[in-house]
């Protein structure tokens, strides 16, 4: 199956205009007619959108279409634990979860950790706190009039508390705010943007840069950074983040909202740019990632293409096309079984490589285009002294390291439909009681030995991986 991640422009204008409008109506046609193909999931931003919805009808209306193309498979930042969780739940049941979640709006930088229960961080943060407050900021008064009359007045709301307090102390507290109620900070933050592509004096048509990176590392070397943009982007992380505590949300968001500030097709608010790239990063976990927005498109395509993450990102318009390209079966290949597409995939495949295992056994290489079973883009193709082992598996290339138990299911029931009853006796998948083997290690997958042909499918857990293997015995 492929999986697809939907921006929240594109659940909404699909719930809305399936029927009569084109080009979700051609989107939708598409959809049903390949559903045994896709699978769709949706993360806790597409909620974040719905929270800030006054109509209660459309937000119900919305959960419920969400719902009825992801079956609740959602994908979540663990920020703490800095991995990503996949997870089933009704998308009603997870916004009520978060809906009056307020956490951030009511959180006050001055009490952070004094009611925390222990009493050496409490003390601590006291003391961190003094000293902030004690040490200069270096933003007089001087700046702050220097501001007035300017195009970068604006700037003057972020800076409230330090305007009345210069202390280290005040900055965080205004920065903190900015984090904590992005939607009251647009203006600072597009006052900020401005004045940053002004003294660069950048091209104000991001469509006449060419490569973004390119053109951004060469533009903020010749400012007084002294490095590329890519190196500027890096150091801060550095600075910011403890060594070996950089994670790929870090990675992608810090990217995402940096190409933004320095004028890569910006976005007009700042709660909109937060909610923009967090979606293109939960795309970065799927195989295609589908978006009408052009600000996001091209922030995502260019994060995608600079950090060779292999999600295709395209519109709703161009989706049905992108997607044959790559996965539609011609007609002279046959879809009748899967040994028929083997032999085709042997006999017509590009060759990635010719080598030797680790064992120095002949090894080769295949792209398998479209993907078996409409998952396996690779087939290793290893010579044994006593067999020959046709490997099969999926090299994606975006940032997914797990599967869904729906994802396991399909590709695990197109294979016993097509081989039928295995040696252990199994059909199709059984969730109550494979699920719960899988995740012990010792699920026995689907074997099938027909004399010198053996063929299975099962986990693979050095790719973290389902993989199907075929062994023909000399």
């Amino acid at each position: 199956m492929f999986r697809i991640y939907l921006d929240h422009n594109v659940f909404t204008h699909l719930r809305q205009k399936k029927e009569t409008v084109s080009p979700y109506r051609n989107l939708y046609s598409f959809i049903k007619r390949n559903r045994d193909k896709l699978f769709f999931v949706y993360s806790p931003s597409h909620l974040q959108d719905l929270k800030r919805s006054s109509n209660s009808i459309y937000t119900e209306q919305d959960l419920e279409f969400i719902n009825e193309l992801t079956n609740g498979c959602y994908i979540s930042e663990r920020y703490k634990a800095k991995t990503v969780h996949a997870g089933v739940s009704h998308p009603k049941k997870y916004f009520e979860s978060i809906k009056n979640d307020t956490t951030l709006e009511y959180f006050d930088f001055e009490t952070i950790f004094s009611d925390s229960d222990s009493p050496e961080i409490t003390k601590l943060w006291q003391a961190l706190v003094n000293l902030l407050k004690s040490t200069p900021s270096g933003l007089n008064d001087d700046f702050f009039k220097s501001l007035d009359n300017t195009n970068y007045s604006g700037l003057k709301k972020f800076f409230e508390n330090t305007q009345k307090d210069n202390s280290l102390y005040s900055v965080f507290k205004d920065t903190f705010s900015v984090i904590a109620n992005p939607e009251e900070h647009s203006k600072t933050y597009i006052a900020f943007r401005n004045k940053s592509i002004d003294d660069m004096k950048l091209n104000p048509n991001p469509s006449e840069w060419g490569n973004a990176f390119e053109y951004l590392d060469k533009a903020v070397a010749k400012s007084s950074a002294n490095s590329s943009f890519r190196e500027m982007i890096e150091k801060n992380l550095k600075i910011t983040k403890k060594e070996g505590e950089i994670s790929t949300f870090d990675y992608f968001i810090n990217y995402y909202i940096s190409l933004d500030s320095f004028g890569f097709y910006k976005d007009k608010q700042l709660q909109n740019l937060i909610d923009d790239a967090m979606h293109a990063y939960y795309g970065a976990f799927c195989d295609y990632f589908v978006t009408d927005d052009n600000r996001t498109y091209q922030k995502a395509k260019a994060i995608y293409e600079n950090f060779n993450i292999g999600t295709r990102v395209c519109k709703s318009e161009d989706f049905a096309n992108e997607f044959y390209k790559e996965n539609v079966i011609s007609t002279s290949i046959s879809e009748e079984n899967i040994t028929s597409r083997v032999v085709e995939v042997l006999q017509n495949s590009l060759i990635m490589l010719e080598s030797v295992d680790d064992e120095l056994n002949p090894a080769t290489v295949y792209k398998v285009c479209p993907p078996l079973a409409d998952y396996f883009t690779r087939l290793q193709v290893t010579h044994y002294k006593e067999s020959t082992v046709l490997l099969f598996y999926k090299k994606a290339n975006n940032y997914s390291a797990f599967l869904f138990w729906d994802e396991i299911r399909a590709i695990t029931n197109k294979f016993s439909n097509d081989y039928g009853i295995d040696d252990n006796l199994r059909l199709n998948f059984d969730p109550a009681k494979e699920e719960k083997e899988i995740s012990e290690n010792v699920w026995p997958g689907r074997e099938w030995k027909r004399g010198q042909l053996h063929t299975s499918v099962f986990y693979n857990t050095s790719l973290n991986d389902i993989t199907f293997r075929i062994e023909l015995l000399r």
